[in-house]
């Protein structure tokens, strides 16, 4: 499965969509850095995903 999800910067009031096929560990290198983005904006937090068969509909 692939999944569609929307995090937000608890303290920058930010989004960041983005997609894959491990949502709990994907939501987990955000908070400690790994993106470069989402990187030193604070926590994230989930506020949206949806699960898709295959990557290309997602």
């Amino acid at each position: 499965m692939y999944y569609v999800y929307i995090l937000k910067s608890i303290s920058r009031n930010r989004y960041y969509i983005g997609y894959t096929a491990n949502l709990h560990k994907r939501i987990e290198e955000h908070n400690i850095g790994c993106s470069r983005w989402t990187r030193n904006k604070g926590e994230w937090v989930l506020v949206y995903y949806e699960e898709f068969s295959d990557k290309g509909m997602a």
